[in-house]
């Protein structure tokens, strides 16, 4: 080995790599939303952007959770849906379809209307109903959401990709050329020690995948002119909301028709009530919302503990009971979840038992049950199963279904509904 083997060896790549993550990194910050200052207060809409897209603008053009609750309260001010508080308690508000149809409404607002639709029993559904029972499915919902009011600001010149699609190119070709300077080391040791030459093959493919990898990250939006000049108008109207405090404490059901105040509000994160209400997001397993038997109701639901009766450990009586007397439940899945890996692989662990709640329409405390992994594909969200069961150790032995979820989740390849699909489940 002489002076130059260590130079081309390892000097040569990690001088390469470090070269492509500085103009990465310049580009990032070269890149990074400019922050907009406020515009004159003022009381007035200063545009007529939909509140998706001002909530975009005025959050550094990263969306938070009020885009789709200040989309559900416009299209309440707008005559789509009609909110209703049945007393002095925001969580007791209800969503009712109205006789208007949705045909004209753009994608976002139409994916919102059409979740109302999806959860609405004889055109009714509980605000805070709408919420997901399934992670994924809630994930997807969101992410749908995100790429069509970006699409939207985009196609209003409001919005752009914070990294351009050349500067992704660009980017690509110079982690090539730094995987060549890699593989140009592992070639240059190969040679001197005359090892296998398929390195210098993994030497070019690993980084070249990884930087390209890394490049064609979607990092978001950026600002445009025209979005910073929207921007600071938006943010005017904040200034001037945040002023008069009675705004943030109005209901989702203060909604007046004709009056997009108070959805503005929203997309600008001041409606601390209905903000508090609405949610697009993962419901509260404790308190989940039921239609099966026809009719909306809340139910809570109950989950083991520490030192809980739930597992293998039970008395030797209480095991014989279970074994010579299961009895059978019947009713709709509200809820599946995992609940216990097995910690000694490597990773999140092999999945070993799930979380299974089933209303049978007529009790308002329910209890969770164990679902084991191998029969966790047996019955989904929204079937109306039978299910053998172990009573005291809360075990279920088999599940048969009954009938099938209307709209099983999967289903449609964006993960909603047809549009204005409704549903009405009876037991």
């Amino acid at each position: 080995m002489n002076l130059s083997d260590p130079v081309i060896e390892i000097g040569l790549p990690a001088a390469s790599l470090a070269c492509w993550a500085v103009i990465y990194g310049i580009t990032l910050l070269a890149t990074r939303p400019a922050a907009v200052p406020p515009g004159p207060a003022a009381r007035g809409l200063p545009g007529q952007q939909p509140p998706a897209v001002v909530n975009l603008l005025t959050t550094r053009w990263r969306q938070t959770e009020y885009a789709a609750d200040s989309t559900l309260l416009d299209l309440a001010a707008r005559g789509y849906l009609e909110l209703r508080q049945a007393d002095l308690d925001a969580r007791n508000t209800t969503v009712h379809l109205t006789s208007r149809a949705p045909d004209d409404l753009n994608q976002y607002e139409r994916q919102v209307h059409d979740r109302v639709a999806e959860r609405a029993v004889d055109g009714v559904v509980p605000l805070t109903a709408l919420s997901f029972a399934d992670a994924d499915r809630a994930a997807a919902w969101s992410k749908r959401l995100r790429r069509a009011v970006v699409a939207d600001a985009q196609r209003l010149g409001l919005s752009r990709r914070r990294v351009s699609r050349p500067l992704v190119v660009l980017h690509i070709v110079l982690g090539a050329v730094a995987a060549a300077a890699v593989a140009a080391g592992s070639w240059h040791y190969v040679t001197r020690s005359d090892a296998d030459r398929f390195g210098v093959v993994a030497a070019f493919l690993v980084p070249f995948m990884v930087l390209a990898g890394i490049a064609r990250r979607d990092l978001g939006e950026r600002d445009t002119a025209a979005g910073r000049a929207a921007a600071a108008r938006w943010l005017g109207l904040r200034t001037w909301l945040a002023g008069h405090e009675a705004g943030g404490d109005q209901p989702p059901a203060a909604v007046v028709a004709g009056d997009r105040q108070l959805a503005y509000g929203c997309a600008l994160g001041l409606t601390r009530t209905a903000s508090s209400v609405i949610n697009f997001g993962m419901a509260d397993r404790t308190r989940l919302w039921s239609s099966y038997g026809g009719r909306w109701r809340q139910v809570s639901v109950s989950y083991p503990g520490l030192l809980s009766r739930y597992g293998p450990t039970q008395a030797s009586g209480r095991q014989l009971s279970d074994v010579l007397a299961p009895t059978t439940i019947s009713g709709e899945v509200l809820w599946r979840q995992v609940w216990q890996r097995d910690s000694s692989e490597d990773g999140p662990g092999r999945i070993i038992n799930y979380h299974l709640v089933v209303d049978d329409g007529h009790a308002d405390r329910l209890r969770a049950w164990i679902l084991p992994a191998k029969l966790a594909d047996e019955c989904q969200l929204g079937d109306v199963v039978a299910a053998r069961v172990r009573p005291w150790g809360r075990r279920v032995l088999g599940v048969t279904v009954r009938r099938a979820a209307a709209e099983p989740a999967g289903t449609y390849g964006d993960d909603s509904p047809p549009p204005g699909a409704a549903r009405s489940r009876l037991p």
